[in-house]
């Protein structure tokens, strides 16, 4: 099941049908990485670095598209500590090295 099937993510259509909607898919270029890393955050270590090695290897990424992908990971992991009142983490967030941002994503890069 996809983590972001959530109430909030679900519509009546015109038709009555319930859909399934996902802002993440409203986007530019390699973002929807960004529902490849919620897919894989509920994995364990071992199985991350598994579908990450076997995804990149179909789908190479340039190093500004992984510095992207990690920024636009992070302002979504700081936009969640925020609206869950997790202040300290937003915090803590913001002010993450560099590399630590790359090193945060659940998408081994």
């Amino acid at each position: 099941m996809h983590p972001d099937l959530t109430p909030a993510n679900l519509v009546i259509g015109e038709n009555g049908e319930l859909q399934s909607i996902d802002n993440e898919l409203v986007c530019i270029d390699f973002f929807p990485l960004l529902d490849v890393c919620n897919a894989i955050r509920p994995l364990d270590t071992r199985q991350r670095r598994a579908f990450s090695a076997a995804w990149l290897h179909d789908t190479p990424l340039s190093d500004a598209e992984k510095q992207a992908v990690a920024y636009a990971w992070l302002v979504r992991e700081i936009g969640s500590a925020f609206v869950s009142g997790e202040f300290k983490k937003a915090y803590q967030l913001l002010h993450l090295p560099n590399m630590e941002v790359i090193e945060m994503l659940p998408l081994r890069l």
